[in-house]
This record gives structure tokens, sequence and C-alpha cells, in this order.
């Protein structure tokens, strides 16, 4: 883990995305790489050792968030599609995210766990800066849809029916009674 809302944040001032000064079993260590890429790490190591018995894991990615830093090679794609600085590394942050997911869902497939396994992936909160919204009025902070509305997918093969839209109003605090 760090200590902020991402890398580089009060109280973590001073860290950044790569090489990050990191928190493991409350031992500060210094990672190498991505952050976004060792938490994933971290992750399917946890659950190749868990692979016999129940585990949870949550992973958090610190991405995309501020402050901007991803690879050059992950924005430069979008760079080059004319979008602004901002726009540019926030996409190239995601692309990275989904580089990390689909990681993970492939070792969970090798290790024959995926259809027994409960997989929820959503945001904690809309977009920070200005860029295609959707249509959504607000951004984060905002109390309305531009600010709260996020992605949410649950997968869970051998319980959950697939391909089944909700359009009923939850948030994150509504999976842990639920689950």
């Amino acid at each position: 883990i760090h200590r902020s809302g991402a890398p580089g944040q009060p109280p973590d001032h001073g860290n950044g995305y790569f090489d990050s000064l990191l928190w493991h079993n409350g031992v500060q260590i210094r990672a190498e790489g991505y952050c976004a890429d060792v938490f994933t790490d971290a992750a399917i190591q946890f659950i190749e050792a868990s692979r016999n018995t129940p585990f949870f894991v949550y992973l958090s990615t610190s991405a995309p968030h501020t402050p901007l830093e991803i690879d050059e090679k992950y924005v430069q794609p979008y760079r080059e599609r004319g979008l602004n600085e901002d726009t540019a590394r926030v996409y190239g942050m995601l692309e990275n995210m989904d580089d990390n997911l689909g990681r993970l869902l492939t070792r969970l497939d090798q290790l024959g766990l995926r259809d027994n396994t409960l997989v929820v992936f959503l945001s904690d909160n809309g977009l920070a800066q200005e860029r295609y919204n959707a249509g959504l009025r607000g951004l984060k902070t905002w109390a309305y849809e531009g600010g709260i509305r996020v992605p949410c997918f649950v997968q869970w093969p051998q319980a959950l029916e697939g391909r089944k839209e909700i359009d009923q109003i939850a948030a994150h605090v509504d999976f842990f009674p639920t689950i």
C-alpha cells in the first residue's frame, strides 16, 4: 500500500508511481516498477499461494489519479490522436489498468479459478479532469451524475447470470452487506 490517495499526494509527498516507497505488512519497501504493475503482481502471487483455500483480494491500482504519471509508451498513442496532455495521460493510465486486469483474469483462468471467483470492478467517483463524460453533468466531488456515476462490472460465472444490466442506484458501500 501507499498511505495516500495516490503515490506522491500528502502525506506521501515526494513519492511517485515509479519505484514507489510502499508498505508491505507494516514494513516500508522500495518497489521496482510502475505501482499498478507492482500491485497486480502482488495480487497474482497471493492468488497463486491461496488458490486451494478461499481468498479475498482488494486490488486498488491508484490509477487513473493525479499525479498523472505513466510510461510514455502508454501516453504517445493518445497524443498522436490529438488529445491534450492530461487526457492522453489519463487514457494511458486506463490502458495500463486494463492490461493489468487482463493479466489477473488470465491467471485466474490458468489456475482454473475464474468460474468460481467473484470479481468486482468499479471506481470510486467520476472524472477529475474535463474530458468525454457521456453527456453527464459534473465532475469528481459533484453530486451530479458526472461526479458519482462510475463503471461497475461484476462477474462470477458459477453463481451469476452473465450479460445482465442492472439500473438500480448503488455504490461501493452496498457491496459489503450484499456479499
